[in-house]
């Protein structure tokens, strides 16, 4: 995997990705790695949202700039904030 590879240069090997099957010993554990990370990196899932809460350190990546307005608004970060 390209990204994979990409990453791996970047942060050696502190780093990994979580893959969500929906199972409940995964999400136990993508949580147990979750309190473990001193940084998460999200697009803009829900489990980053989650990081926050839980008082780590959270960085997002917002991709969705070819959203039309109206659905940009209805996904808009740091809400009631306009852009």
């Amino acid at each position: 995997m390209a990204e994979k590879k990409y990453y791996s240069k970047v942060f050696g090997k502190k780093f990994f990705f979580i893959k969500n099957n929906n199972s409940f010993s995964t999400k136990k554990k993508i949580f147990k790695n979750l309190d473990e990370s001193s940084l998460i990196i999200t697009l803009d899932s829900t489990l980053g949202y989650e990081a926050i809460a839980r008082g780590k350190k959270v960085l997002f990546f917002s991709v969705r700039n070819n959203l039309d307005r109206e659905t940009k608004n209805r996904i808009a970060f740091c809400w009631p904030k306009k852009t």
